[in-house]
C-alpha cells in the first residue's frame, strides 16, 4: 500500500489515521496493453487480466495498481448478508485473508455481525406511538413476566344475591357488623364476594415465529487481491 515517510511521528490519533489513510488509496493506470484470459496471473503487468476458473468461465477482472493484481469487490463495506449455513472461515472466504489489520487489499472480506446475535433487524426512524430507533440501538425482550392490575380488566360486574328474613320479617340477610337481622339493608348496599386469584405473573412470549441465520457484514477491505 506504499510506506510512509521516513521520521513519520504523529502527534495525536488524528494525525497518525490522516497518515494511513494517505497510504491506502489506490491510484490506477490510465491505460492497458491489452486483456489477458487466463486462470493464472500474466506477466505483463500492463494489461488487464480477466481470471476465469478451470472450466473457463470468468470469474473476475484484475487491474495491476499498487503493486498487486486488484479487483473492487461489488458490494460495499457494511452491507449485510443472511447467511443460513455453518459460519465460513473468513481467512479465505470470499477472497479474503487472515491479516487482522483491515485495510483497502487485506484481511477479511466478512465478519459476523455479533451485535445482532439473538436480536431482530428492525428499521432506523420512530414507530408510530413509539420511541426513536437510532443506528445499533437496543430495545425490546424476548419474554417479560406481567401482573395484571384492576385497570388492565374489562370492567364487569359480580353478581351478589341475598334471601328476604330477619327477626321480624322486615330486613334481609345482609350485614355490615353493626345492624341487626331486622335492620332494612345499608343505602347504597356495600357488599364484597369473596376474594378470588393469588396475583401471580405470567410470562407473556413476545417472539413471532422464527428461524435462526446469522448475519455477515462486509469488513473495509475494498479490493480482492490476485
Amino acid at each position: 500500500m506504499g510506506t510512509l515517510a521516513s521520521g513519520f511521528c504523529p502527534n495525536t490519533y488524528q494525525e497518525m489515521a490522516t497518515g494511513f489513510a494517505a497510504k491506502m488509496s489506490v491510484t490506477f493506470p490510465d491505460t492497458f496493453s491489452g486483456v489477458e484470459i487466463s486462470p493464472t496471473a500474466p506477466a505483463d503487468t500492463t494489461k488487464a487480466w480477466m481470471k476465469i476458473d478451470g472450466l473457463g468461465r470468468p470469474y473476475r477482472i484484475y487491474i495491476f495498481a499498487q503493486g498487486a493484481w486488484i479487483a473492487l469487490h461489488p458490494q460495499v463495506p457494511g452491507s449485510i448478508m443472511i447467511w443460513i449455513d455453518a459460519l465460513p472461515d473468513f481467512d479465505t472466504f470470499d477472497g479474503g485473508d487472515n491479516n487482522a489489520i483491515i485495510s483497502a487489499m487485506s484481511g477479511a472480506m466478512w465478519r459476523e455481525v455479533t451485535e445482532l446475535r439473538g436480536r431482530f433487524p428492525i428499521g432506523v426512524g420512530t414507530p408510530p406511538g413509539g420511541s426513536a430507533i437510532a443506528v445499533g440501538g437496543t430495545g425490546g425482550a424476548i419474554e417479560s413476566e406481567v401482573t395484571l392490575t384492576e385497570a388492565n380488566l374489562p370492567e364487569h360486574t359480580h353478581e351478589c344475591s341475598g334471601s328476604e328474613g330477619g327477626a321480624s320479617g322486615t330486613g334481609f340477610n345482609f350485614f355490615d357488623g353493626d345492624q341487626s337481622s331486622s335492620d332494612p339493608p345499608p343505602d347504597p348496599l356495600d357488599l364484597e364476594t369473596e376474594a378470588a386469584g393469588e396475583g401471580e405473573p405470567f410470562t407473556v412470549p413476545t417472539l413471532p415465529p422464527y428461524s435462526g441465520v446469522y448475519f455477515l457484514q462486509r469488513t473495509d477491505r475494498l479490493f480482492y487481491v490476485g
